[in-house]
């Protein structure tokens, strides 16, 4: 049985070092610049910036001039004469003068646009680095649980030792050996666990972080938990949370497309030239120097009447900006609410997890204590296993609360921008 376990120990150390051809140290003050740098979702929200950006500057642009030429040749046939082929074209160039305020909203809503593209990647960047903090933190959690798990089997094989004494001195039957042999079995397929939880945490962090596929991800073995933390939180403003931004954002963006479809009545005004060469079917002059013409002007187009359909649109953006106006105010609530949750939450968990660690030191003593007896022929290798498994079940309680404390911890830093 001993040579049993010890090769299936073995097997194990084996696969999980040979898996790796190299390693990637990850740290956790490091993850923000990892995300901005390595994330294709965060890369791709970038872009999405760049592209609302390429599109402002309308305003600036609608006030120079434009610039169009064309030309061409056609043959035709005019009352007696002969047919002809003629070649045609011109030029014409032609200056915004007054829009009635319509180019300048249009500015104004594509500015809204690179507002809502920046608070998009903000919020992207949110979720991608607190996806990434939260699988670092599972992936922590379980290289410390296969560290708990071979101290228990250091400690059941210390245990199986002397059961194999008394054994052999005639104080108690080998049943004590198999039970303990149990136990290690049971301990060799958590720690089987463990590593495996790792090898697919490590594989489910490759795609945000863009981590090489063949190297090992290593990381603190412990998760920690300061005694005395600074409060997270304190001076979040929920009005500058992302997503109350973009709401924010939406509104405007919907006032001012009410405003720009109040203004359809409003005229268009331009300054126009234009040069321009005819053929013989326009101009009835046989000489092609005659069919040059030249203009200069100004053009006023006025809408008179679009069936109201302007107006109905004007209302519609107007109720638009208000219900996304209520809603940014219900994501206010919603945010500072959630602030608080998370703030509650590690504060109890905070306590939970110093009662654990004094629940701790009297397992360990209580264990020292029964292997004691345990020697001496007081206590049964039942009784022992009892201690071990109670210290082992406490030590999971304690590695779970502090996980669950960083969980917390990062959706509030999450929430907070941190």
């Amino acid at each position: 049985m001993t040579r049993h376990l010890l090769t299936v120990g073995a097997c194990l150390i084996t696969l999980t070092g040979a898996a790796w051809a190299e390693t990637f140290e990850l740290r956790f003050e490091d993850l923000p610049r990892l995300v901005r740098e390595r994330n294709p979702a965060f890369q791709a929200s970038n872009l999405s910036v760049e592209a609302s950006q390429a599109r402002t500057g309308y305003l600036n642009r609608s006030l120079k001039p434009q610039v169009s030429a064309a030309v061409g040749a056609e043959r035709f046939q005019t009352g007696r004469f002969s047919p002809e082929t003629q070649p045609y074209g011109g030029t014409e160039a032609t200056l915004n003068v007054f829009r009635g305020g319509r180019d300048r909203l249009e500015e104004a809503h594509r500015q809204g646009l690179v507002s809502l593209a920046e608070t998009s990647r903000e919020q992207i960047f949110r979720q991608e680095l607190s996806k990434t903090r939260g699988l670092y933190w599972q992936l922590v959690t379980e290289r410390e649980r296969v560290t708990q798990a071979e101290a228990l089997l250091t400690r059941a094989a210390e245990v199986r030792k002397s059961a194999q004494r008394r054994v052999a001195r005639g104080l108690t039957t080998n049943t004590d050996v198999l039970a303990i042999d149990l136990y290690i079995q049971q301990l060799q397929e958590q720690r089987t666990s463990a590593l495996h939880e790792m090898f697919l945490i490590q594989m489910a962090l490759r795609p945000p972080l863009q981590t090489p596929a063949d190297a090992e991800l290593t990381t603190p073995g412990v998760i920690p938990h300061d005694h005395v933390e600074a409060p997270l939180g304190a001076t979040a403003l929920a009005s500058q949370a992302p997503a109350v931004t973009a709401l924010k954002t939406q509104a405007e963006m919907h006032k001012v497309q009410s405003e720009q479809s109040r203004r359809w009545w409003m005229p268009a005004l331009d300054v126009y030239g234009q040069y321009a060469l005819y053929t013989l079917r326009d101009r009835d002059y046989l000489r092609q120097s005659d069919r040059w013409d030249w203009a200069t002007g100004v053009r006023a187009k006025l809408s008179l009447f679009d069936a109201f359909q302007s107006n109905r649109e004007a209302t519609a953006g107007k109720r638009l900006s208000d219900a996304t106006s209520k809603q940014a105010g219900y994501e206010r609530e919603t945010y500072a609410a959630e602030v608080r949750i998370a703030q509650e939450e590690m504060k109890h968990l905070h306590e939970l997890i110093h009662g654990s660690e004094s629940y701790l030191e009297q397992a360990q003593k209580l264990l020292q204590q029964t292997l004691s007896e345990y020697d001496r022929g007081l206590r049964t290798a039942q009784e022992v296993l009892g201690a071990i498994e109670r210290l082992a079940i406490l030590h999971s309680q304690n590695l779970n609360r502090r996980y669950e404390y960083q969980k917390t911890k990062t959706r509030l830093l999450a929430l907070v921008g941190e």
